[in-house]
């Protein structure tokens, strides 16, 4: 524990965690409310709240693809007192793409993960393949033939198509739509053939016989869909790429309020009915880290994603 150090520093951490958290804790979400990154927060604040006695309350702050939500945290006091609930995989790629005017490495502290949401590999049914193999295959025999849609240049699932194109040795055209609604629009009506997305939408569909959900992009099988393989474990062992949440805190918070948080946010959700809400509702799988895994998690993902992205061309220097 930081509090066990001899010195000032030790000293000032000490006195900082005494009895936290003493006042309500503001939690930023830095996108408009009713989302799934707003209803997971408001969920995580009502445990954090009853656990500790003191309102956890969300403030959202949308705009600017998280820029407006991550620039007030980096201006908040960094005494416990405002974090921030939002997304890592794409507030990653943004930092690559968009160059938002906040370093996510530098900036701020890192405080836990919560869950990750694996991508779904979502096809038009009229594709006649059944296997990831044998998509592979049939993209081999047609380079250039299908077309993979993504919400948008630089995006996440942009990404991860490229990605799959990478790692399978395949030719698969990007088709970019604005927004998750067009690019869903775009599968329905066969423009694009399949495309990488996020599980909760292509779930429903795939009930009504609109879309084909082939693979999943995680590290394991999820429990709401235990029949679909992940690419990791079938065609290309390795391939794992999708997006997750966490909490974050102002540079400079004292690590024995980081591990405070870390620990509360890990009995809350750990083995508990948040974890199977979250797992059942949004098809995400949760995976609570601690500020140094969450740190080296995005170190990691940054130096990735930016050779991915200057590979494939979506980023230019």
């Amino acid at each position: 524990m930081v509090a066990t150090c001899l010195g000032l520093a030790g000293l000032q951490t000490a006195v900082a965690a005494e009895g936290y958290p003493e006042k309500p804790v503001t939690i930023i979400v830095p996108f408009n409310a009713g989302g799934a990154v707003d209803i997971s927060a408001r969920l995580l604040a009502d445990e954090l709240s009853e656990k500790f006695g003191q309102p956890f309350t969300v403030v959202n702050r949308g705009g600017g693809a998280g820029t407006v939500g991550f620039l007030a945290l980096k201006d908040a006091a960094a005494d416990g007192y405002t974090i921030l609930f939002g997304p890592g995989g794409s507030t990653i790629v943004n930092q690559l793409t968009q160059r938002p005017p906040f370093d996510l490495s530098t900036d701020f502290d890192s405080v836990a993960t919560v869950h990750d949401t694996p991508l779904a590999l979502v096809m038009n049914p009229t594709l006649k393949v059944n296997t990831v193999e044998e998509l592979i295959q049939h993209a081999k025999d047609h380079p250039g033939v299908l077309n993979g849609y993504s919400t948008g240049t630089g995006g996440l699932n942009h990404f991860a198509l490229e990605m799959f194109n990478s790692a399978a040795g395949v030719e698969i055209t990007h088709i970019p739509y604005n927004g998750g609604s067009e690019a869903i629009k775009g599968l329905l009506a066969n423009e694009a053939q399949l495309g990488f997305d996020g599980l909760a939408l292509p779930l429903g569909l795939e009930k009504e016989g609109k879309v084909k959900i082939l693979v999943m992009t995680g590290q394991e099988r999820m429990s709401v869909a235990p029949n679909v393989p992940t690419l990791n474990e079938s065609a290309l062992p390795g391939f794992v790429v999708g997006s997750w949440n966490g909490f974050w805190a102002p540079k400079g918070t004292p690590e024995d309020v980081k591990q405070i948080l870390y620990s509360a946010i890990q009995e809350a959700v750990e083995g508990t009915e948040i974890e199977d809400r979250l797992e059942r509702d949004f098809g995400v799988i949760v995976n609570v880290q601690n500020p140094e895994e969450m740190q080296a998690r995005i170190d990691h993902e940054l130096a990735r994603m930016a050779q991915i992205g200057k590979d494939a061309g979506i980023i230019t220097e």
